[in-house]
């Protein structure tokens, strides 16, 4: 059976969040306008920094701040390359902390 949007959408960020590199949550975020997707984002430490999965946890306050939030780097995704975000509907595959 062909599933609905928002069903395929979910499914795209579970496999996004393989990616992720903190193995306490493997978050994955897809950013998506009028059914396309403008980026996609998982949980992980900023680009030439250290992984959790090769150097431990970095906890402040039972949250580990090694790693960026899925949400914040599809973000970021999407900044680095001009698109807007106006708009996006955000599949993400765990509550946001709050």
């Amino acid at each position: 059976m062909r599933p609905d949007w928002d069903s395929y959408f979910m499914k795209i960020a579970y496999a996004v969040s393989e990616r992720s590199t903190c193995d306490r949550a493997l978050v994955g975020c897809v950013l998506v306008l009028e059914k396309r997707i403008l980026t996609t984002g998982f949980n992980g430490s900023p680009a030439g920094q250290a992984h959790c999965e090769e150097v431990g946890h970095l906890m402040v306050d039972g949250h580990c701040i090694r790693t960026i939030h899925a949400e914040t780097n599809a973000i970021i995704q999407a900044a680095l390359h001009g698109v807007s975000t106006r708009g996006a509907t955000c599949y993400v595959t765990h509550l946001p902390c709050i």
